[in-house]
């Protein structure tokens, strides 16, 4: 799951209640518009959809990149298809 990526410059205990004040966010907004809670295994495939989806974007654009950020696409690329990616 996204609590155990580790956020450099930010401590664990600042980047847990960041992400679960977030997550209450969420599924507490997706209540009062939607008129029912967010369910764990939706939560699971958007987490899902958005990793794939960033996975395929960035191998479309990493040619075109350069320096930094070029490294960053190459590192979640290579990261992904290592099968050692958090996952959610």
């Amino acid at each position: 799951m996204y609590t155990q990526i580790y956020m450099e410059g930010l401590s664990w205990e600042a980047y847990q209640t960041w992400f679960h004040q977030f997550e209450f966010w969420l599924t507490d907004s997706y209540a009062e518009v939607y008129g029912s809670p967010v369910i764990y295994e939706e939560l699971v495939q958007g987490c899902q959809w958005r990793k794939d989806f960033l996975y395929t974007y960035f191998g479309y654009i990493v040619p075109y990149s350069i320096g930094e950020t070029k490294a960053y696409y190459e590192g979640y690329i290579k990261l992904y298809e290592s099968g050692n990616m958090p996952t959610c």
